[in-house]
């Protein structure tokens, strides 16, 4: 796969004067792991495996960046998703859920707001 460069756009919001970042929704914030490596993770955790064979469909992926995403899906989504009943796949389908349900996308920490933008015609 490799790694690619992107041009994060922002747009300064005119009500509350705030800028905000437009990422494509298969992208986590504050991640360098894409958003279907991530459910992925999570999905081989909950088929009761470590994680280790979604190295072997992205091998930039390391061993330390699997246990990180691993912990994180424990102990802060596991339950939120439980508790919606959101399936893990497909990956992309947890974008708006999430982000409607708990303000930010899957497997995204950090505590800033998220919206969905509806797209232009």
């Amino acid at each position: 796969m490799g790694k690619i460069p992107l041009v994060i756009r922002r747009v300064q919001c005119s009500l509350c004067n705030a800028t905000h970042a437009l990422l494509p929704s298969g992208i986590v914030p504050y991640s360098q792991v894409l958003l279907t490596d991530h459910a992925a993770i999570a999905s081989s955790f909950e088929d009761g495996r470590d994680g280790r064979e979604v190295m072997d469909t992205n091998p930039e992926l390391s061993p330390s960046q699997v246990f990180y995403i691993l912990s994180l899906y424990i102990r802060f989504w596991r339950q939120r998703l439980l508790s919606e009943s959101l399936p893990l796949s497909p990956a992309h389908a947890l974008t708006k859920p999430c982000i409607r349900l708990f303000g930010r996308q899957f497997m995204q920490i950090k505590n800033t707001r998220n919206l969905l933008f509806v797209p232009p015609t």
